[in-house]
Parts: structure tokens; sequence; C-alpha cells
């Protein structure tokens, strides 16, 4: 059987907060988040990740602080399957960090909080061994020093050299990378790879086709050199020819909520701004109703929700309850989540009363035996819809399905 090839990754190791807006704030203007997620990411971190998922023995290093943002990558870093042993923490450090803001039509924008850790490696904080049993070594340069002195080691040793240049050297520069540095890690490199953007920046030219002929005769790359160009695919510079592939296009579904059922459906969020209040719930539907053309309101508004259930019938939209049955409450009610709270009340009742010791947090799932709906909707949706509504119940209740995939954040740990 064939060995398992070992890489080491160095660079960019990052946690992202994705900050989910209707659109993206203007000059001192104002916006509503929907959905705040955190993430992790880094550029490197994300490669070290893939590859594990392709059975190779990963190997991360780098530096993040000891604050929340480092605690949850190293964990989710080690969850995803990468080895984590050379992954440097900084006491009182601050991770690096990003902030993501996005809307509708892919529109985005990145900002950056660098901290203090990441682009700080030293060498002589990595073990002397590090690159025992490793088959390729590969860096975005995030650190620096940290990068060149691996570089040199695995070109003594004769273990292949990736650089990939993520960041264009006028960002870099702002991060105390020099270009005398760039071009160091270059003359290490086996394979080197950049954007369009970064093959501009190191040559002038902008065409990226000659940028990248002019980048190889000056740094002869032993292996080659890459650009990757977006939608028009990539280019690989290693004999005397080029060697172009096209990009693929790649259908993005979301296995979440309405988009696992259908992936062109929108969802709009809204908050009432009070649990407790119903006219601030009727108020905030009718607001969302004239405003967007909306074909179901989902709630969970707790005492603001008979406020828009009254809101939805008056405007003859589809609702569903939340928590316990509301279809008794106007008809607009078509279906409701319900909350089986009895399985749980009375699962504790007996296990007391019969003596049993509790765990400090006690969960209760679909496979405890509650309903997730009332059989008196199952008229009010078609027939082929029930049975896969129901074929997703068993999947969920046999593991086949993970709910918390992607949402590791909730995923309950106690």
């Amino acid at each position: 059987m064939e060995q398992k090839k070992k890489v080491l990754s160095l660079g960019t190791v990052a946690m992202d907060i994705i900050l989910e807006t209707r659109e993206l704030p203007k000059e001192d203007g104002f916006g509503f988040i929907d959905s705040e997620r955190l993430v992790p990411g880094g550029s490197a971190a994300n490669l070290s990740v893939a590859l594990a998922r392709y059975g190779i023995d990963t190997y991360q290093t780098g530096k993040i602080g000891d604050d929340k943002y480092g605690d949850e990558f190293r964990r989710t870093l080690v969850e995803d399957g990468v080895d984590d042993r050379f992954l440097v923490t900084k006491p009182g450090g601050s991770t690096l960090h990003t902030f993501i803001i996005t809307a509708p039509g892919g529109k985005h924008c990145i900002i950056a909080n660098m901290g203090d850790s990441v682009a700080n490696l030293q060498p002589e904080e990595l073990p002397e061994d590090i690159l025992e049993g490793i088959d390729v070594f590969y860096t975005d340069m995030f650190s620096s020093r940290a990068s060149i002195y691996l570089g040199k080691l695995a070109k003594e040793k004769g273990i292949p050299v990736i650089y990939n240049m993520q960041c264009t050297p006028s960002f870099m520069k702002t991060c105390g990378i020099t270009i005398e540095e760039i071009e160091e890690m270059i003359s290490l490199s086996t394979v080197f790879s950049s954007g369009r953007e970064g093959y501009f920046e190191m040559t002038g030219e902008v065409d990226y086709h000659k940028g990248v002929e002019m980048f190889f005769k000056k740094y002869p790359v032993p292996q080659g050199v890459i650009c990757t160009a977006g939608d028009e695919g990539v280019l690989w510079r290693y004999t005397k020819d080029f060697i172009h592939r096209d990009a693929y296009s790649v259908e993005a579904i979301d296995t979440t909520g309405v988009n696992y059922a259908n992936n062109g459906k929108t969802v709009i969020s809204a908050f009432t701004g009070d649990p407790f209040d119903p006219v601030k719930g009727q108020e905030t539907a009718k607001t969302m109703i004239q405003n967007n053309d909306v074909d179901i309101i989902y709630q969970s508004a707790y005492l603001g929700g008979p406020g828009v259930i009254s809101a939805c019938a008056e405007a003859g939209i589809k609702v569903i309850g939340v928590d316990d049955w509301q279809g008794d409450i106007d008809p607009a009610v078509f279906w409701s989540a319900v909350k089986s709270m009895d399985i749980a009340v009375i699962s504790l009742a007996e296990d007391h009363a019969a003596g049993k010791e509790f765990e400090t947090s006690v969960d209760f799932d679909l496979s405890s035996g509650g309903a997730v709906y009332d059989e008196r909707d199952e008229k009010n949706i078609p027939e082929d819809l029930l049975v896969k509504v129901n074929q997703l119940i068993d999947d969920i209740k046999s593991d086949k399905i993970d709910v918390y995939e992607g949402f590791e954040q909730y995923r309950l740990n106690y």
C-alpha cells in the first residue's frame, strides 16, 4: 500500500465573521445584519482542510492568539482532520480575524483585523524536526521569517516548496513583508502560484499571459509558475508551452432551511424588536409583505406571533406557526413547527421519580420521540411532499443528515 503523503502548511490562519445584510452600507449610512456566523478561514488553513479531506496527512503551522478566535480556530481545525501540533499560540495574543459583509447578488466587502500573531511567527518558535517525514512544504508567506527559514531548510532536504502568493506585493508590504523577502521566497520555491493581480504587480504587464511569461523568465522556478485567473481558468508555465485548464462552473447549493428544498427561493429576515408585543409583530409582518414579494412567513416571535398571523391573514399570505399547533388561530396557518415539550417534561419526571441522577444538561431530539409537526396539518400539503418531510425526519434520526453541518458553532458539546 502506498504511504500517505504528508504536507506542512504555513500561512494565513484566521477566523471569519460573516455578516449577511440586505445591502452594503453606504458611507455614513446605516444597515441591518440579518445573520452573523463565525467560521474558520485563511488561505493556508483552507488548503490544509481541503488536503485533509482528500486523505493527505496535513500539518498546520502558524501563529494564533489565545483569544476566543484562536481557541475556536484550533478546535475547528482539528475537527476538520488537520494536525495542529505545530500551531503556535501567543499568550495574550490576538488572532487574525476578518469581518466579511455580504449582500444579495454576491456583493461583499472584507475588513481585516490582522492581530499581533499571524505575521510574527519566528523560526525559533518552531521545533527543529518540524520537517521530519514531510513530503511537501506549502506557504503563503505569513509570516515571512518563518516561511524563508522553512523554505531554506526544505530545499536543503530536497523537499518541494510551494509558494502561493495569495496577496499582492503591495498588500504584503502593508503587513511588513518586503519585495526582497518575496523574491527570496520565490528563489526557494519549486512551484510558484499567484493571481492575475500578483503577476501584474511583479511585472507591470496588464495581459496576464505575457505577465506570466515575463515572470518565468526573470524567476525560472524549477517546476513552473501558475496563474489562477478566475473564470478564465488556470495557466501553468512549466515547459516551453503553457498548460491551460478552463474554469468550470459549480452550482452552490445551500443545504439548510428553505434552500434545502428549493434553491431558487430567497429568505428575508426581520425582527420585531419586542417578542412580547403582538402589535409590533403585526406591523413588522405588514412591512415585509408590502416591501417584498412574500409567499410564506415563518414566525418565531413568541407573544408577537399572533400579530404576525393576523397580518398574514389580512394579506392572504400563508404563515407557519411555531412551538405549538397554531392552526386553530386562523386558516392562514397551514403548518406549525412543533416543539414536543411534553416528551421532555414527562421523561425527566419519570427519571426523577426513579431516582436517576441527571447530567448537567439533558438533550432531547427527534430520536427522543418528539414530533416536529402536528398530524392535523398533513392535509395541507401535497402527499409527495409529506413523504419527503417524513424521509428527512427519518434521515435526521438515523444521523444520515447532520443538522449542524456548516453550523458547528451551534453544536451541543457539553
